[in-house]
């Protein structure tokens, strides 16, 4: 069993905005689903999974920061608003969410959401991004740049908690 949260943080921050993006409400009800679970001594939390994530404007140093702070932000606001064990609880980074953004341009219909997967999937490997990040400036004059900084960055920005529960009955 288990139970997952995105919680998005604003450009180049790593606390958590309860106002922002219905973040209080999304965390309120992780936290009270944690608590729910802990409650029940027939149920055993396994672990608790924190990954945070950033966008690509940036370095990649920077980026690798503060998607940690951004999981650490997290797991801190889960341990003063529950009873979770914090050994079993787990930040952790990930830094530029590559992966996301290649969803969100598949879900897109921008004019060149293909060459720009492309550039992606065959450079997201590399541990410095700016070769990446400079190939896919290039795409018309940056336009297909200057459009994923408005429509899709902000899914980028954020962490996600994922709870896995041993239910014993």
């Amino acid at each position: 069993n288990s139970n997952r949260c995105k919680f998005y943080f604003r450009v180049g921050k790593a606390e958590i905005d309860l106002s922002y993006r219905e973040n209080g409400k999304r965390i309120a009800l992780f936290a009270d689903s944690l608590n729910q679970v802990l409650r029940d001594t027939s149920n055993r939390i396994l672990a608790v999974y924190i990954e945070g994530s950033a966008s690509p404007e940036g370095s990649h140093l920077k980026n690798e920061l503060l998607a940690r702070q951004r999981a650490e932000s997290i797991r801190n606001y889960l341990l003063q608003h529950t009873n979770l064990d914090p050994a079993i609880t787990k930040a952790y980074s990930i830094g530029i969410n590559w992966a996301e953004l290649v969803q969100l341009l598949e879900a897109s219909n921008h004019r060149n959401r293909q060459a720009l997967i492309s550039i992606i999937n065959s450079n997201s490997h590399f541990v410095d991004n700016k070769q990446l990040i400079d190939q896919l400036k290039a795409i018309d004059k940056g336009a297909s740049w200057r459009w994923m900084q408005d429509s899709l960055f902000n899914e980028l920005r954020q962490g996600e908690a994922l709870m896995k529960c041993l239910i014993k009955k």
